[in-house]
């Protein structure tokens, strides 16, 4: 309150009249305006509206004072209502950019927050020179734009961002082997790399594509997630499954690229010179064999480990039960047979209870050893008959048999059936004197027995009158 005169006397009715001016005369003397008589705090007559600045967003619930300031005026103390600039945001607000964007805060911010650009009239990025695309759309700027000091405060940097290069924000987890621009490989979608991205120049990363190679898809070696880390490269088997199952892990040089090449596990680089290296070199046929008819058996899958060296581990025993154990051990084929064919034998027969002399040296095996039985060939080896008989038809019928057995060696050698040892002196009939000029066939005539011709030699009679009149 004012100090007053003591007096009733000409008093006015203005507020000011009794109590000091707080205002210092910035506002107007009608206090009421504002005030009420309960009290001058709060000011609850007061309508921000009226001032040509009304409080919405943000500045809702701003303190008075953090924007009316207390000030002296005549040596004594008041707050600042009147005439307080609010055109321009950096009146009271510090500027974050530090000039970077000019004092026009609305263009990208509203009063509700300056943490958020408006939706309404988002930030346009492309007047900058570096147009947001793909995952820099949804990036928060702070990402690229970091706190830095000012001559006020920290602020945000903006316009000093002057390269747009990649390696301005992102590291080069490549170690500049591929160069600068990321965007050969890359999109801005995504650091995954575009497509299958096959020119790309591989030389550069000490591997060079060859083969087969150049068709790979980029991800099937580097994944997803380790598009850029470094690959074991130096053996096949860090990429490639052992098709051989273990087959060749045990050798020195164990890579797939001893036998293969990159234009394809198909072929092989592995030959005759290098087989000889193995506990089974090639000879004779085998030299022509294909690799499959003993290293892909089944017709699917490849075996090149304990696949056998004896000769029925590939080959059937086709005497099997008809040739004795006594002259084929242990299925040993090589007894007879070499390794340049099968028709070329090398057995010994004189070996056997029946030794070839004479014509029989001459007479191929099949002769005696083929048998056709239900219209199947066998080679019958063990347990045949070796009289005559079983071979060749007995033409003289039973007439020569003694004890049920025709011994044709008592007449016959082995060279020729039609020269004879036959010696007459030991029949019943000696030949003496002009018999022994006649010939057998004069005496020894053809007749019909059982329905064949055959040469009698057993003659019943033997008188002279029989044979001469």
């Amino acid at each position: 309150m004012k100090k007053n005169k003591k007096t009733y006397l000409g008093l006015t009715t203005t507020c000011t009249s009794c109590h000091e001016d707080y205002h210092q005369k910035t506002l107007s003397n009608q206090c009421s305006n504002c005030h009420g008589m309960e009290s001058f705090k709060p000011a609850s007559g007061f309508d921000h509206s009226n001032t040509g600045f009304p409080l919405t967003g943000g500045h809702k619930g701003v303190s008075c004072t953090e924007c009316h300031k207390t000030e002296t005026k005549n040596n004594k103390k008041f707050q600042h209502f009147a005439d307080v600039p609010f055109k321009n945001c950096n009146s009271c607000h510090k500027d974050p950019h530090n000039g970077s964007f000019g004092k026009d805060c609305k263009s990208c911010h509203s009063v509700e927050s300056f943490h958020k650009i408006k939706a309404s009239s988002a930030f346009n990025h492309s007047v900058t020179g570096f147009e947001l695309e793909g995952k820099h759309r949804t990036l928060d700027c702070k990402k690229c734009h970091d706190n830095r000091p000012g001559t006020v405060d920290l602020y945000k940097e903006f316009a000093a961002v002057k390269e747009v290069k990649c390696l301005t924000c992102h590291e080069d987890s490549h170690n500049n082997k591929f160069g600068e621009n990321c965007t050969s490989c890359h999109s801005q979608n995504s650091f995954a790399i575009k497509g299958n991205k096959k020119d790309f120049n591989h030389e550069l990363t000490g591997y060079s594509l060859t083969g087969r190679h150049k068709e790979v898809d980029c991800r099937k070696c580097h994944t997803e997630t380790y598009m850029t880390a470094p690959l074991a490269h130096n053996e096949c088997k860090k990429c490639h499954s052992d098709y051989h199952k273990g087959d060749f892990a045990g050798l020195a040089e164990n890579d797939c690229k001893v036998c293969h090449s990159t234009d394809g596990f198909a072929g092989s680089s592995f030959d005759f010179e290098r087989h000889e290296k193995s506990t089974f070199p090639l000879r004779g046929a085998h030299l022509a064999t294909p690799c499959t008819a003993c290293h892909k058996k089944d017709g699917q899958n490849w075996k090149f480990r304990e696949i056998g060296k004896s000769c029925i581990q590939c080959h059937d025993n086709i005497h099997k039960g008809f040739i004795s154990e006594k002259y084929m051990p242990e299925n040993n084929c090589a007894l007879c047979h070499g390794n340049e064919n099968w028709g070329s034998v090398t057995f010994d027969h004189n070996n056997t209870t029946f030794q070839l002399i004479g014509k029989h040296l001459r007479t191929e095996c099949r002769s005696c050893h083929f048998e056709i039985r239900e219209g199947k060939t066998y080679q019958q080896f063990s347990n045949l008959d070796t009289k005559c008989a079983s071979c060749h038809d007995n033409v003289h019928g039973n007439q020569f048999e003694e004890s049920g057995i025709t011994d044709c060696k008592r007449c016959h050698g082995f060279e020729r059936w039609d020269r004879s040892n036959f010696n007459h002196d030991n029949t019943r009939f000696k030949l003496e004197g002009a018999h022994l000029n006649v010939n057998c066939n004069e005496c020894h005539k053809a007749e019909v027995v059982d329905g064949k011709s055959t040469i009698i030699y057993k003659i019943g009679k033997l008188t002279c009158a029989d044979c001469h009149q």
